[in-house]
C-alpha cells in the first residue's frame, strides 16, 4: 500500500536487483533504498533482465507494479520501455524522479524529453555515476563529446538537479554543463557487513592477490597483468572476478596471461553480490588499477572483508598507505605497483594482521551512515 505521509521518489535505472552484473549502480540505489525507505516511498522502473542477458528474469512479472518489502518496482520487458515510462511519468505521482545514468537512451534520455515536454525537470535529480569522468568519456569519445554539446543546446538538463558523489564529479558536471548547474554533492551508501572471522592466513613469499570487476578496458585489467609480468614470482596466485563485456579485450587478455612464468592465474567467472564479502575474505589484496571508478563499492567490500586495496589514484580512495589499509598510486608509476607487491609478498602473519585490522576499523567507520542520511533527506526534499 501506498504511504500518503511519505514523498514519493520515482527511480530509473537500466538494471536493479536481482541484477548485478552492472556493478556499482545497482549497489548504489539498492543501499540507497535501504538506508532511506523509512523516510521515502520508492518505486524503481527498470529492466527485466541483468547487464548482457538475452532473456529476462525467471518468475518475475514484467510491466506492471510488483509491491516488495520496501519498494515497488516495474520490471520493463525492452518493446514496453518507452510507452510504460512515459505513462508512469504522465500518470503516477511523485516528488522527486531519481536518474542513474547519463547516456541511457530509455532510462535517462527519454525521460528527460517527457518530462521537458511536461515541464517538470525541476523534480529531477540524476546522477551520471561517474559518466563523465575522463576515463569514462574516452570509450566511444566522440559520439558522447557530440551528444553533451546536443544536449547543452536542447535544454535537455535545464533545470535539475546533479548528484555527485566526489568533488572531481563535481567538477565534471560543471565544466560540461556549466558553473551555474545545481551540484550537489554527497557520497554513496555504503553496504553494511557482517564481521567475518574465516580469514586466510599470511606467510612470506606467498600472496593471494584478487581482481573483482566488469571484464572491460576501463577496469584496466591488462595493466595489472603487465605489473605482474614485471613481478613474476612463485607463490602468487591472482584470481580474476567478473562478467566478461569485452569479449575481444579478454581474448587479447589470454596471451599476456599465458605468457605468466610463476604466477598462477585463474578465472573465477562471475561472483553474485551475496558472496562478494565472504570470498573476499580469502584474499590478502584486492588488485584494481582501474582508470576511473566513481566510488568502487568492490573497494569498500574489500575492507569490510579485512582485505588490503591496490589501486590506481582514479577512485575516491585516496592516501591508503596514510591509513594502513592499503595503496593508490598513478598508472604512469607502474614501478610503485610492483613495489608495493613486493612488500605485501614479504609480509609475515602478524604485519598482515595489522594491515587486516585497519581495514576493518577503516570499513567499521564507512557504514556510519547518519550524517549521509540527513543529505540524502535534503536532496529529495
Amino acid at each position: 500500500m501506498s504511504n500518503l505521509n511519505k514523498p514519493v521518489i520515482l527511480i530509473l535505472i537500466d538494471w536493479f536487483l536481482p541484477a548485478y552484473k552492472a556493478g556499482g549502480p545497482v549497489r548504489s540505489v539498492a543501499n540507497l533504498i535501504e538506508n532511506l525507505k523509512n523516510d521515502f516511498e520508492f518505486k524503481i522502473v527498470t529492466g527485466d533482465r541483468d547487464l548482457g542477458d538475452t532473456s529476462p528474469f525467471k518468475d518475475v512479472k514484467t510491466n506492471s507494479w510488483i509491491q516488495k518489502d520496501d519498494y515497488q518496482i516495474m520490471y520493463l520487458s525492452p518493446e514496453q520501455n518507452k510507452e510504460k515510462i512515459k505513462a508512469i511519468l504522465i500518470n503516477e505521482k511523485y516528488d522527486k524522479v531519481y536518474l542513474n545514468s547519463l547516456f541511457s537512451k530509455d532510462f535517462t534520455l527519454f525521460p528527460l524529453y517527457i518530462l521537458k515536454k511536461l515541464k517538470k525537470q525541476n523534480k529531477v535529480v540524476l546522477a551520471p555515476r561517474g559518466m563523465l569522468g575522463e576515463g569514462a568519456l574516452a570509450v566511444k569519445s566522440v559520439k558522447k563529446k557530440i551528444f553533451l554539446k546536443g544536449a547543452k543546446l536542447t535544454g535537455l538538463f535545464k533545470n535539475i538537479t546533479w548528484h555527485a558523489t566526489t568533488n572531481d564529479e563535481v567538477k565534471s558536471i560543471k565544466k560540461h554543463f556549466g558553473d551555474n548547474s545545481k551540484v550537489v554533492e554527497i557520497q554513496n551508501f555504503s553496504r553494511k557487513a557482517g564481521f567475518h572471522q574465516n580469514f586466510i592466513a599470511k606467510n612470506p613469499k606467498e600472496l593471494k592477490l584478487v581482481f573483482l570487476s566488469r571484464i572491460l578496458p576501463i577496469k584496466n585489467l591488462d595493466f595489472a597483468v603487465s605489473v605482474l609480468k614485471q613481478f613474476d614470482k612463485q607463490g602468487i596466485a591472482f584470481d580474476i572476478y567478473g562478467s566478461i563485456e569485452d569479449a575481444a579485450y579478454w581474448q587479447k587478455l589470454q596471451e599476456e596471461i599465458n605468457s605468466l612464468k610463476n604466477i598462477q592465474v585463474s578465472y573465477k567467472g562471475e561472483l553474485h553480490p551475496e558472496n562478494v564479502v565472504n570470498t573476499l575474505s580469502q584474499y590478502h589484496y584486492l588488485f584494481l588499477p582501474t582508470k576511473h571508478e566513481n566510488f568502487g563499492h568492490v573497494i569498500a567490500e574489500a575492507l569490510s572483508a579485512g582485505c588490503g586495496v591496490l589501486l590506481s589514484d582514479q577512485t575516491p580512495w585516496c592516501n591508503l598507505q596514510e591509513y594502513g589499509v592499503g595503496y593508490d598510486f598513478p598508472l604512469k608509476n607502474p614501478e610503485k605497483f610492483v613495489e608495493a607487491l613486493n612488500e605485501i609478498y614479504n609480509q609475515n602473519q602478524e604485519q598482515f594482521n595489522e594491515t587486516r585490522k585497519k581495514a576493518l576499523n577503516f570499513a567499521d567507520k564507512l557504514q556510519d551512515n547518519s550524517q549521509r542520511i540527513k543529505q540524502y533527506k535534503k536532496l529529495f526534499s
